[in-house]
């Protein structure tokens, strides 16, 4: 019985470099500005940057999932060295692919809502959102947003306002 890879666009050939296109193409169209598409070898990252509405984003998307997509294949133990690399750099070159068409496929999605008036940009880009210490929204209010549900005591508004916490009704604690 061979595994399926339920990966969105896992059997692409759509070369990388085609997709980062699409995805500066994208973004052009729909007024971003100021727009980078890269990929970090050293961290196995996909980076999105551009500006929209007034606002900078940033989207990292890991390229290579931390468990091998697909398991080795039959005959594996009597290949050699040579033949298993070759195996490996194609699955992770499938990997990089497949994980580009999704990064396209979120923006379009996002974009598409925004411009069809089911969205805003804050809604859909909220958690991308550059700080001006270059740290996003997303990364500086999940460490309290875990603790509240943890805790079941939400934040005051304002730090250090002098306001006391409240307890989160019992439907929000999940």
């Amino acid at each position: 019985m061979t595994a399926t890879n339920h990966r969105y666009a896992a059997t692409t050939v759509v070369a990388v470099e085609r997709t980062q296109a699409e995805i500066s193409a994208l973004l052009t169209r729909h007024g971003a500005t100021a727009r980078a598409v890269a990929m970090d070898d050293a961290t196995g990252k996909a980076t999105v940057m551009f500006a929209l509405a007034g606002r900078r984003m940033r989207i990292d998307v890991p390229l290579h999932p931390s468990r091998p997509s697909r398991p080795r294949p039959r005959g594996w133990w009597g290949w050699g060295e040579a033949e298993r690399s070759r195996w490996a750099e194609a699955q992770r070159e499938q990997e990089e692919r497949s994980a580009w068409r999704g990064i396209l496929l979120l923006l379009r999605a996002k974009l598409e809502a925004i411009e069809g008036g089911y969205s805003t940009v804050e809604h859909e880009f909220l958690a991308d959102v550059l700080l001006p210490g270059g740290q996003r929204v997303g990364e500086m209010v999940s460490g309290a947003v875990e603790q509240a549900y943890l805790t079941g005591v939400q934040p005051s508004l304002l730090p250090d306002s002098g306001a006391p916490s409240r307890e989160l009704p019992p439907a929000a604690q999940g």
